[in-house]
């Protein structure tokens, strides 16, 4: 194995050099840029100024990383300094982040130069204060104290530090681990229906008796609630066939008129005169009585017919059916209203003056 050479030679993959690793490498990190836009200072800048006026954490990250590709020597407090005097909508701001208790050992902080072992993590956020409850205590008290942090932050990035998953030591990997290997634990298959272990569920002999599937009417496994015999037969009130309702009813919905007594339109549509209220049809909905109408039921308390004395509610001389608001003459003492009244020259004046 290449691994094994004698002439192999160790190369760090933190900061690239011969002769070690990186658990013991103390040098800046080499941060791979290839892949960054090659631009001027003053573009990236532009990119910031862009993504800053729309709020964009995303393209704002990315300008940074050209503007450093363009100036490597601009650091986390001269960028909050100069995005603070630009009255940038986006906030650097440096919170201590613990790697190791997070079980992420083999990364760390770097600055915009390399420098590892950086003891904040720089964060970008749209305000200076803290927008959650969880940030408060890690939150800089001051903007002299946020940016004395900066000084000592960076990005979290992967220190290329090899991680034994047998020992859980770092320095090595599990091949070269002079611990005694660990017997792996394979995982069980087991089947939840019948609790035994060697096959699932789609496997298992037992037959399934999921109550999901049984029928919510009369609770049997052999049919689902749609196909039971049981079931209370519902007659559709368009047609009167007994296999679907109104609301799914394929045949043309059967409209009568009120007014005439004619299929096809309603009241509202009828080209028929109003005809005058037949109050010997008329039943008063509390005495249950032909010729009157629940206004001027004797049985009703005064003090319960509510209204307005003259309102024109269930009298005689309405001329309609005892609507009285719907059945009105033309001069009955309401106009309508502005945008009652067609507008045939120009349809859509009404938006213009509504202000659309």
């Amino acid at each position: 194995m290449a691994s094994d050479c004698p002439t192999r030679v160790i190369k760090c993959k933190n900061c690239q050099q011969e002769g070690h690793v990186a658990i013991d490498c103390k040098n800046a990190k080499v941060l791979d840029n290839a892949r960054v836009a090659e631009k001027s200072e003053n573009e990236a800048w532009a990119l910031l100024q862009q993504a800053s006026e729309e709020r964009d954490i995303g393209d704002f990250k990315e300008a940074v990383q050209i503007l450093s590709k363009a100036c490597p020597d601009y650091s986390y407090p001269k960028l909050e300094q100069e995005f603070r005097a630009r009255n940038f909508s986006i906030y650097l701001i440096a919170m201590e982040k613990d790697h190791a208790a997070a079980g992420m050992e083999t990364w760390t902080n770097v600055n915009l130069q390399g420098d590892i072992e950086k003891k904040y993590a720089v964060s970008y956020f749209l305000s200076h204060k803290p927008e959650r409850q969880a940030l408060v205590d890690q939150w800089p008290a001051s903007l002299e104290e946020n940016l004395a942090r900066l000084a000592d932050a960076g990005i979290p990035l992967n220190r290329g530090v090899e991680k034994c998953s047998n020992c859980n030591k770092l320095g090595h990997t599990t091949r070269r681990c002079p611990d005694e290997k660990m017997a792996s634990v394979q995982p069980v298959v087991a089947c939840y229906l019948c609790g035994e272990q060697g096959h699932r569920v789609r496997d298992c002999a037992m037959k399934c008796k999921s109550t999901s599937r049984a029928c919510k009417i009369c609770e049997s496994e052999d049919h689902m609630a749609k196909d039971c015999p049981n079931k209370e037969k519902r007659t559709c009130r368009n047609c009167g066939e007994e296999d679907h309702k109104a609301a799914d009813c394929p045949n043309p919905r059967k409209i009568t008129c009120n007014n005439c007594g004619e299929d096809g339109h309603i009241r509202a549509e009828c080209p028929q005169p109003r005809k005058p209220i037949n109050w010997a049809e008329v039943t008063c909905s509390k005495c249950q009585q032909k010729g009157h109408g629940r206004a001027r039921c004797p049985e009703v308390d005064p003090t319960e017919k509510g209204g307005v004395s003259g309102s024109g509610f269930d009298t005689e001389d309405s001329g309609g059916t005892g609507d009285g608001w719907n059945d009105a003459p033309a001069n009955a003492g309401s106009a309508p209203a502005e945008w009652e009244i067609a507008q045939p020259n120009n349809a859509a004046a009404g938006f213009a003056d509504a202000g659309w």
